[in-house]
């Protein structure tokens, strides 16, 4: 048993594995690949390329995923009155995502903030109408399902048009 002083580190000369490192190769299997791939990796993009070039798919994803950085969502700056009671602050945030004027996470992050920010409420608050936020949701996830056409249609244009293809 290793032996430990007053605030838990090992003592001198004792070690938490008193047997010591495993016997044998330090070499494993990813090394092995990884040296494999080091020496072969020219020869190896040249045929993803041509493959590419003749059309696969899945080529073109693998050196565009490797080239061109993906897309992803930016949060643009937003102007949303967050003065009131936590539930006035929620209609209006729920309002602005189902006008696509901020991601539904740049909503939750405000909320959440404003949250944090007041005090607790002496009594209960009045709930939203329900039907109103239903519609208010719909009108987001619609928003949402059309972001991701755009950003696919975006993709779509990038694996066909790419100059690294031609």
């Amino acid at each position: 048993m290793a032996i430990r002083d007053e605030s838990g580190k090992f003592a001198p000369g004792s070690s938490g594995n008193p047997h010591g490192a495993p016997k044998g190769p330090r070499t494993t299997k990813a090394t092995e690949i990884r040296k494999m791939i080091e020496k072969e990796g020219p020869a190896l993009v040249r045929v993803v390329m041509k493959a590419a070039k003749a059309g696969d798919l899945q080529s073109a994803i693998a050196l565009l995923d490797r080239i061109v950085p993906r897309l992803r969502a930016e949060a643009a700056p937003v102007n949303v009155d967050l003065s009131g009671a936590s539930t006035e602050i929620a209609s209006r945030l729920l309002a602005a995502v189902s006008e696509s004027e901020m991601t539904p996470e740049t909503a939750a992050d405000l909320l959440a903030l404003v949250k944090d920010a007041q005090p607790p409420a002496s009594e209960p608050a009045a709930l939203p109408d329900t039907k109103m936020l239903d519609e208010i949701y719909e009108k987001a996830m619609q928003n949402a399902e059309a972001e991701r056409a755009k950003v696919a249609n975006r993709r779509a244009l990038l694996v066909g048009d790419s100059p690294c293809l031609n």
